[in-house]
């Protein structure tokens, strides 16, 4: 729910939320050869992970637009306990999470500069 939630937020709020979606089109729009594109998923699901943190603090700090449109209520789900409960509720089932997918690109250019 809470990885919906955040893309929810940027899709109503960016222009160009999905640019990492088409790294080729961008590439090839910039005249820059077709690049070499990979994805890696972070998985979490230890106590000491920092995901936790990062995922609550992503929300909070979306939670106005999410309120603009509509999205979640003014209390919402206790934020302020959110990361606590979020961790508790991985390690109790034994669990894992995966996080969003960071997607990467890079080209080769014959030209070389010289310091």
């Amino acid at each position: 729910m809470i990885d919906r939630l955040i893309r929810l937020a940027f899709s109503t709020a960016l222009p160009h939320y999905d640019a990492g979606d088409r790294l080729i089109e961008h590439f090839r729009n910039a005249g820059l050869p077709e690049p070499s594109v990979f994805c890696e998923t972070h998985i979490w699901g230890t106590a000491d992970a920092p995901h936790y943190a990062w995922m609550v603090h992503t929300l909070r700090s979306l939670l106005p637009q999410l309120r603009r449109i509509q999205a979640v209520g003014e209390e919402f789900v206790g934020i302020d306990s959110l990361e606590a409960r979020l961790r508790n509720a991985v390690l109790t089932s034994r669990s894992q999470v995966a996080g969003p997918p960071q997607i990467c690109a890079w080209v080769r250019t014959s030209r070389v500069r010289e310091m």
